[in-house]
């Protein structure tokens, strides 16, 4: 999977994350241990994640996400990614990430910020 690489994100962890997608995600542990809102695995949920979010809404890569089918619609993803807690994934998921992260207002991920146990994702932190 290529990634778009933003003048924040430098090429090392443009790699990392490429590596991560190809390597470690599509494993299907039941239940795996995540940060809410982390997409990328690196136990911290930051912009890189609304990032990488937003490339798969609007450009398909990665055309899968980490857990369950890797589907939009799969209940795992929707736990996951699903930041405002409207029931989908979408624009305003990355939006509401990026509002709590960076500016420091808006609400946290529903399922809070330490790492939960979800259903058919790939364990990426010690729950």
């Amino acid at each position: 999977a290529e990634l778009l690489v933003y003048n924040t994100v430098d090429r090392d962890q443009q790699l990392a994350v490429e590596g991560y997608l190809s390597e470690k995600y599509f494993l299907s542990p039941s239940p795996g241990g995540q940060i809410p809102g982390n997409l990328n695995g690196d136990q911290a949920t930051d912009g890189t994640d609304a990032l990488i979010l937003l490339e798969h809404l609007f450009f398909g890569e990665p055309d899968l996400l980490p857990c369950g089918n890797g589907g939009d619609s799969d209940p795992a993803n929707k736990a996951l990614l699903d930041f405002n807690g409207d029931g989908g994934i979408d624009m305003s998921d990355a939006i509401a990430l990026l509002r709590w992260h960076i500016l420091g207002g808006g609400q946290e991920h529903p399922l809070g910020s330490d790492c939960v146990e979800i259903e058919d994702c790939p364990d990426s932190c010690i729950p």
